[in-house]
């Protein structure tokens, strides 16, 4: 058993360096890992951001096509403004006659 001892401990100092190549191989992976984890959620928190602004963008635009006014709207507007300039035609004939 004493004979067997040196080889037990360099046996096991050879597993043991193997499991030491092992741990740290992994250990870089997972920092290699957590580091792309960190890239991945910056550009995820950008894109949250691009997106919140385009749908705010999107609302205005909404908005602000309800509010504009259509070629209906254009036309009823002409229509009432030539016939307040017909009415104020027709005051301003009526004092110059008077």
């Amino acid at each position: 058993m004493t004979a067997n001892l040196p080889e037990l401990l360099n046996r096991l100092s050879g597993k043991c360096e193997i499991l030491t190549e092992r741990y740290d191989l992994v250990r870089k992976q997972r920092d290699e890992a957590i580091a792309r984890c960190d890239e991945l959620q910056a550009i995820a928190d950008s894109l949250k951001a691009q997106l919140q602004q385009a749908n705010t963008e999107i609302e205005y635009l909404r908005i602000s096509h309800k509010i504009a006014p259509t070629e209906e709207d254009a036309l009823q507007a002409q229509v009432i403004l030539t016939a307040m300039i017909k009415k104020i035609d027709k005051c301003i004939t009526r004092l110059r006659n008077d």
